[in-house]
């Protein structure tokens, strides 16, 4: 029973320090108290120690984006180098036009030396 009557008692100041932590601070006029002022204060100084730990994880964690996207340039700028190389190469080719004329008159040599060839031996 006495379990219980300590965790009443242990509920109703945290009640009560809940309340007094929510109530608004006197205004102006002197004669006021800092109704909860340190509590308040610590509560600030925890949360601007959280906000600056997760900061600083922010920062660390652009920066490594950062070295990625550098990383991302340098192989997309190799990348692009090399397609221009091979389009350039490409050009160089010969075209299907120049392919088939050279072919034709491949073809026409050949039949014009077959027909010589066949009319020196009659």
């Amino acid at each position: 029973m006495s379990n219980i009557i300590d965790m009443m008692v242990h509920v109703n100041r945290a009640q009560e320090e809940a309340a007094s932590l929510s109530k608004p601070l006197p205004k102006g006029g002197g004669g006021g108290t800092f109704g909860g002022m340190e509590a308040r204060i610590a509560k600030l100084e925890a949360s601007v120690e959280s906000i600056q730990g997760t900061l600083s994880e922010v920062r660390g964690s652009v920066r490594s984006q950062l070295d990625v996207i550098t990383e991302i340039r340098v192989v997309l700028a190799r990348i692009d180098e090399r397609a221009i190389r091979t389009h350039e190469k490409i050009a160089e080719l010969p075209s299907k036009s120049f392919l088939f004329w050279s072919g034709v008159g491949l073809l026409v040599s050949i039949i014009a030396a077959v027909v010589g060839i066949i009319t020196l031996a009659q």
